[in-house]
């Protein structure tokens, strides 16, 4: 899996890069994370780092080229837009998720074919 996207409202650059490095549940990453003038490199390699917040307002046409989108913000504001526009994503696939409290447990599109 490569990353080449993230999409932060709430972090800056330098926590989001901590992030990456350590996790409470996998521990820490094999592999450089550096800021090298404000954008994020693992393994040399660049992740754009976006803070735009809606997905259905993410830069898809401005050259990211992303297979599976993964939508763990766990926000159901705007849930009937969101999904809409997970049907007709530009992607093979994308996953998003939801707070236990919600009315939505869980979604998953099937390659342009439906929601649940």
């Amino acid at each position: 899996i490569e990353i080449v996207a993230i999409d932060d409202c709430y972090l800056t650059l330098k926590e989001i890069a901590y992030l990456c490095k350590y996790d409470s549940i996998y521990g820490v990453l094999q592999q450089s994370v550096e800021l090298i003038e404000n954008q994020l490199f693992v393994s040399g390699k660049p992740i754009e780092i976006l803070q735009v917040g809606d997905l259905t307002n993410l830069p898809f046409a401005d050259g990211l080229d992303i297979d599976v989108l993964v939508d763990a913000s766990g926000d159901t504001s705007n849930l009937d837009a969101k999904l809409e526009f997970l049907k007709h994503c530009p992607f093979r696939t994308a996953f998003t998720n939801y707070p236990a409290n919600s009315d939505r447990k869980h979604t998953f599109t099937a390659p342009k074919s439906e929601v649940h």
